[in-house]
Formats: C-alpha cells, sequence, structure tokens
C-alpha cells in the first residue's frame, strides 16, 4: 500500500510506525562552559544531598516513622484564645519513631544535626533528611527496650515559631 489518494488527487505517503527523520537544521552552538583547571569534579557530577549517604554499606534501613507533636493547654481547647490550630505549623515538636529489632541501647550511635538525623548501630543504619529544622541542643531521644524502638523527639526551628507561643 504505497499510498492513498486523497479527496484531491494527491497520493499521502504516510505508512504507518515508519520513522520519520526530520531534515537537519544548523545545528545551533551551545556555550561551552569555562572549567576551572583545579576543580577535580563538576557541579552536575557530584549528587546532590548524598553528603552523609554510603552506598557501599551493605547495612538496611529501618524501619520509622515521622510524625508532629503539638503542646496543647485547657486553653487551647476551650478557650481557643492562642494562635495554635490543628496543622502541622502549630506543632513544636518533630517525632522520629525508629524500629531496630535485635539492637541494645549501647549500641546505638545518634547524631542530630539542623536537618539531617543519623542513627548508627551494628544492624541497621538511617540517615534521614528531616523536612523542616530543627534544634539538636533541645531534642531528645527516649529507648523502649521492651518494643526495641527509639523515639527521637526534636523541637522544630522554624522562621514563624514565635507566633505558636
Amino acid at each position: 500500500m504505497p499510498g492513498k489518494k486523497t479527496h484531491r488527487g494527491e497520493h499521502n505517503s504516510y505508512i504507518p510506525n515508519k520513522r520519520v527523520l526530520e531534515p537537519k537544521s544548523k545545528k545551533e552552538k551551545q556555550p561551552q562552559k569555562v572549567r576551572n583547571p583545579d576543580e577535580i569534579w563538576d557541579v552536575d557530577e557530584v549528587p546532590e544531598g548524598n553528603e552523609y549517604g554510603d552506598i557501599y554499606d551493605p547495612r538496611p534501613q529501618p524501619e520509622y516513622e515521622l510524625f508532629y507533636k503539638q503542646s496543647v493547654t485547657t486553653e487551647d481547647i476551650y478557650l481557643q484564645m492562642g494562635m495554635k490550630n490543628p496543622t502541622t505549623a502549630s506543632c513544636e515538636f518533630l517525632v522520629a519513631r525508629i524500629k531496630l529489632p535485635g539492637c541494645k541501647k549501647d549500641e546505638l550511635k545518634l547524631d542530630v544535626k539542623e536537618k539531617f538525623l543519623d542513627l548508627r548501630s551494628p544492624q541497621y543504619k538511617l540517615g534521614l533528611h528531616l523536612p523542616n529544622a530543627v534544634d539538636p541542643n533541645l531534642s531528645k531521644a527516649d529507648w523502649d527496650e521492651n518494643k526495641e524502638v527509639l523515639e527521637v523527639t526534636m523541637k522544630n526551628k522554624r522562621e514563624y515559631d514565635f507566633m505558636n507561643e
């Protein structure tokens, strides 16, 4: 089927599933990036956000959940005169609940940075980028030996948190 006659008597040379090559146009020259001879890598070659990662570490990531916690008083519930509301913007704490089966409290190494939580044990490794900034000095961790769960409570450090007090 070389082509169909169109209503004007012309032949249509369209064949289904045939590759169509676009006519070559003059190639526009892309501006070349000037590389610094002292730099080892280009900015595009370095993976972003992986400064705490280790691709050669075989330890699995433990199961975890993140949730927000809010300090609520009777004034907030009954009088509703404060600026607090039920959204996460009014929550004072970010909580990470991490399940670590087979681990002991003495084996855990926890490091909380402003936007990153790093937890390591002989069995597990967790590098967690936090959804918002926290104050590492006002954070605390509780170990539940029966459930083998570590609960890390971190005080949020956001720009407009003073409005929620």
